[in-house]
């Protein structure tokens, strides 16, 4: 394919996303400014993706954008001052210890635009955090995990035009539909890389390339895995479970490669995830109205249940909950959507509007709202004193209607009367 053609398609999808103008604000100061710059990473992947494929992949929630002199500081702060970025919907993170800083809107839905300079880094041991500094686009491009993500498309300001700069031929590998590596030391240096090898595998269903293989083998039998930091192995399986698709054949590849042994803090989620992965694919009907967000609320919850069926029964077990997904580094916000979806299903919060996450759960799980028999209104209408521990007695009528021992408003009623007499005669 001509790749003029082809980058100027390229342009042509980045400018239908959902926040283009945010992204259109940020390249008319840049070209202002003079600078040259590179659109970079998945968001450029996924695109060529959808122009040589059927596939409809290119609906890119973040954008990577590499300047080539650091000027990120002035930039940000004549992005500040623009209407766009005026409406306050838009939150900036500065990370200068990586060169990189992101834009981020959180309103209507979050997306995200980093914005970083040319770097390169310097591994001092295997599995640990790199040292980030000033580079080139060379060793910029050198630094990513694999080919298909190092396909780069520059603005160049003296000509005025976008051409692709493709140094390891990542638009060949993508056509090819290959997983490769850059050089020989990667998995040693960021053994994160395997899970993102098996997760961008299965996701876009190419193939990991034999010499790229034989690499993991290599790295996994070293046990360089175990280098890497709980935390961030954590946020490789979560992010398998917001983004991931064809999830089982993830679970065959770890199966291929050993990698669930790595895996031992959350190993019973592992193996549940494993058991269950056929079911947690969501259909296409559902996941057109989805974010990432709510893909990942939906498959972590099926998952947190099925590790104890009782759990949306029992009020009590929520703190068991939140132990499994402290471990799997779960930020409050998401935990929070997930308590708060277990308290509806359970009948303990009563919401006009279910959360749209929610409804397809129930949709596709085929999940009832568990309604209970009685509220603490009905019984401060039974002559239930306030101080009479309201809630111990509807745990109790919950716990009976689980059981089936209580199956109508009348038998609770009668249950909550019958405690009041043997409560009055032992205070007599």
């Amino acid at each position: 394919m001509n790749k003029k053609y082809l980058s100027d398609k390229v342009i042509e999808l980045i400018k239908k996303l959902d926040y283009y103008e945010y992204i259109d604000t940020i390249l008319k100061i840049l070209k202002q400014q003079r600078c040259n710059f590179y659109f970079i990473g998945g968001s450029i992947r996924d695109a060529i993706i959808q122009l040589t494929t059927t596939e409809k992949f290119f609906s890119s929630n973040d954008i990577d954008i590499v300047l080539e002199e650091d000027k990120i500081d002035i930039l940000l702060c004549m992005f500040t001052k623009t209407q766009v970025f005026k409406r306050g919907n838009v939150v900036i993170k500065r990370n200068p210890s990586f060169l990189n800083s992101s834009v981020i809107i959180t309103s209507p839905k979050y997306r995200r635009i980093d914005i970083s300079v040319v770097r390169k880094e310097k591994y001092e041991k295997f599995g640990a955090l790199p040292k980030v500094s000033m580079g080139d686009i060379n060793t910029d491009i050198s630094r990513r995990d694999f080919t298909i993500n190092s396909v780069a498309l520059k603005y160049s300001y003296e000509l005025e035009k976008y051409f692709f700069y493709d140094p390891y031929e990542g638009i060949k590998d993508i056509i090819d539909k290959k997983i490769r590596v850059l050089h020989k030391r990667s998995f040693l240096d960021d053994p994160t890389r395997i899970i993102r090898a098996i997760y961008l595998s299965a996701k876009l269903n190419f193939e990991i390339e034999q010499e790229t293989s034989k690499l993991i083998h290599s790295a996994v039998r070293l046990n360089v895995i175990n280098n890497v930091s709980q935390v961030r192995l954590a946020n490789e399986l979560t992010n398998i479970l917001k983004k991931g698709r064809n999830l089982p054949k993830i679970v065959i590849m770890f199966k291929k490669y050993h990698i669930s042994k790595f895996y031992n803090f959350v190993a019973e989620f592992v193996k549940t995830f494993a058991k269950y992965s056929n079911k947690l694919e969501i259909e296409k009907k559902y996941a057109c109205i989805l974010d990432n967000d709510e893909i990942f609320y939906i498959r972590l919850l099926f998952l947190l249940q099925q590790m104890d069926k009782k759990f949306l029964q029992h009020k009590s077990d929520l703190s068991v909950y939140k132990t499994q997904m402290i471990k799997l580094n779960i930020p409050r916000k998401d935990r929070e959507a997930i308590y708060n979806g277990i308290k509806i299903l359970n009948g303990e919060t009563s919401v006009k509007q279910y959360p749209v996450w929610l409804k397809v759960y129930i949709k596709i799980f085929n999940k009832k709202i568990f309604v209970p028999l009685l509220t603490a209104t009905d019984l401060i209408k039974l002559g239930v004193s306030k101080n009479q521990q309201l809630g111990n007695i509807l745990t109790q009528i919950r716990k009976l209607q689980i059981k089936g021992k209580l199956t109508t408003r009348q038998q609770a009623k009668n249950f909550v009367l019958q405690l009041l007499r043997l409560n009055s005669k032992k205070g007599k």
